[in-house]
């Protein structure tokens, strides 16, 4: 739950202040570790290895990304702090939702920026957005998968 809300407060920041805080991407990645040792239990170093090994080869991507100027920084930050939460076999799902909803996000700032008599080319695009939509699927049915195995939901 603590995720949910940290990308609800990285949506916030990125929609009123085109900028999502280090803060917020370092607690969402510090927190993946306490959430792995509770789902994994004795599996844990090698299922936070695994994580950590997601990351890494989600890194050249994202800093190519990053180097074009497709994205800013803050949200590769919180895409990379995203990767230590998602089960590996998730990852190309969430991408592809990333992908669509971060069109349809810039679609929505490039009709913002018109309506408001600017150029299309001034339009800033809350990547933050895309992020958090893509990665809510992902994580619900995390959370129902982690619920389940605790046993709480039978």
């Amino acid at each position: 739950m603590c995720l949910f809300i940290l990308l609800g407060a990285a949506v916030y920041f990125d929609v009123c202040f085109r900028r999502i805080p280090n803060g917020l991407s370092l607690l969402a990645a510090i927190a993946a570790v306490p959430y792995w040792i509770g789902v994994s239990g004795d599996a844990m170093p090698a299922s936070i290895g695994q994580q950590f090994l997601v990351l890494l080869v989600a890194t050249g991507p994202l800093l190519l990304l990053f180097a074009v100027g497709a994205v800013g920084g803050g949200d590769i930050k919180l895409l990379g702090a995203l990767l230590l939460w998602i089960r590996a076999g998730d990852v190309v799902g969430m991408i592809a939702v990333i992908i669509l909803a971060g069109g349809a996000v810039a679609a929505g700032a490039v009709a913002h920026a018109l309506w408001r008599r600017r150029q299309w080319r001034e339009a800033t695009v809350p990547f933050g957005v895309a992020i958090a939509a893509g990665a809510m699927p992902v994580l619900a049915d995390d959370l129902v998968f982690t619920l389940k195995a605790a046993g709480v939901l039978g």
